[in-house]
């Protein structure tokens, strides 16, 4: 007989949320996300020599400044509430003529690779698919830069592969592992980057490498950055049709780079819903600055005022990073005198993960696909969703607060106390930021 399958069928095909898990798998998931004794972590983290020298460094200068004192779901929630707050009323955290920072962030990325794609002929949801799959580990802008040379190296780009780096990249520790070759017809001759191997023409980014090629006019440079080798192969298959887009990011081992993609993808400008979107997030940086009486309610221009659908779901899935988790745990966002590590962010990011799906013998969920990362984001996304309900509340709103606003809200801010922003520091006054977001704390469920 066979033997019954353990698949929750409310996970098929969806990023998981605590509210798809049993009353008890979501105490057990709140646990294992939150209640972590960080300075203890981080004690055994350094006796233990884990890590990189570098993150065992940053951990190092981060112990002294840590508690175990352990967070909850409640706390993550009011911890995104005070960033959010922090950044519609912190002078310091806003860019001249910004109303709530991070507002409308998916938008924009939306609108700068749907342009990108136009102009290289490509559809823009695989577009954003391909710079999707480029995002761990690393930012926006390497995204849009290494998507961008993908798709012009594809429309006209050529590479000669000399037979030293041929033989090169055949006897890598990764070609040999994959049984994977440089096609014979591909050395010594121009050949178009989109006739070569995916794992080829992502190897041929790599500095060593790159810098041996005779010239040419891909930009390999840009293509590097789009992470290691293994993404930018993802990259290359999906805008080449090869990987479907519905089958590029596994939505249970890659939480937070699906729901990332997907925010992307639904974030259509220049549409009734990003008005609306936009409106509704004017409106609660106004009233979260006193210039709006809370509860004043706001013209309906496209009759969307009520709709909680789309990009204004109060309640759909949040990218939920590491600066999202290192939120959660409410640490302090400050950086350590004399470094330039952050503590919040140290901690959320190597100390905050328990890697676990079961307590005390109780597993979140019993469906296998669920694991550990799936735990972590969907504890992190009911933080965010709860946010949400927090300001609407708070504000005595007329409308649903979409949870992808309040996760972007509270990144940006995140960001700039930290320090970390490094654009922004750069175009509002350095010295003044950084005096700034040194001497403020963010502590559990308080900001400044």
């Amino acid at each position: 007989m066979a033997k019954k399958s353990n698949a929750n069928p409310r996970l098929d095909n969806k990023v998981a949320q605590l509210s798809d898990f049993t009353p008890e798998g979501q105490k057990v998931a709140e646990t294992l996300a939150l209640k972590v004794p960080l300075k203890t972590k981080a004690e055994e983290f350094v006796a233990a020599g884990k890590g990189e020298p570098s993150q065992q460094k940053a951990v190092r200068n981060v112990t002294p400044h840590l508690s175990d004192k352990p967070s909850s779901l409640k706390l993550a929630s009011a911890n995104r509430v005070a960033h959010i707050t922090a950044g519609a009323t912190n002078p310091s955290l806003r860019r001249e003529g910004e109303n709530l920072p991070g507002a409308g962030w998916y938008y924009q990325h939306h609108s700068d690779i749907s342009r990108a794609a136009q102009e290289h002929g490509y559809g823009t949801n695989a577009a954003i698919t391909a710079s999707a799959v480029m995002s761990p580990q690393n930012s926006p802008d390497n995204e849009k830069r290494a998507v961008t040379a993908l798709m012009d190296a594809h429309r006209n780009g050529k590479i000669t592969i000399p037979q030293h780096i041929a033989e090169k990249l055949n006897s890598s520790k990764a070609f040999v592992k994959s049984g994977l070759s440089v096609n014979p017809e591909h050395v010594g001759v121009p050949t178009p980057a989109s006739q070569l191997h995916p794992a080829v023409l992502a190897a041929l980014s790599e500095k060593d490498v790159r810098e041996q090629l005779p010239s040419h006019n891909v930009n390999l440079e840009d293509i590097a950055i789009g992470g290691n080798r293994e993404n930018i192969s993802k990259a290359i298959n999906v805008l080449r049709g090869t990987t479907p887009e519905d089958e590029a990011i596994d939505p249970h081992s890659s939480p937070k780079v699906r729901s990332y993609r997907d925010a992307i993808r639904d974030a259509v400008p220049n549409t009734p819903h990003h008005d609306e979107y936009m409106m509704r997030a004017a409106d609660i940086g106004d009233k979260l600055r006193g210039e709006v009486g809370r509860g004043q309610l706001m013209f309906d221009y496209h009759n969307l005022r009520s709709s909680d659908e789309g990009m204004l779901s109060s309640t759909r899935s949040t990218a939920e990073d590491t600066w999202m988790n290192s939120i959660s745990h409410g640490q302090k966002n400050t950086i350590v005198p004399g470094t330039d590590t952050n503590v919040m962010k140290t901690a959320g990011s190597l100390l905050g993960y328990t890697g676990k799906k079961t307590h005390a013998g109780v597993s979140v969920d019993p469906d296998p696909r669920i694991g550990s990362s799936a735990v972590q984001h969907a504890v992190n996304n009911a933080a965010t969703i709860n946010a949400g309900k927090s300001i609407k509340k708070k504000l005595n709103l007329d409308y649903s607060v979409p949870s992808t606003l309040t996760q972007e809200a509270a990144w940006i801010p995140a960001r700039r106390a930290g320090n970390k922003d490094k654009a922004f520091n750069k175009e509002n006054a350095p010295e003044k930021v950084q005096k700034q977001s040194r001497k403020g704390e963010f502590t559990q469920g308080t900001l400044f």
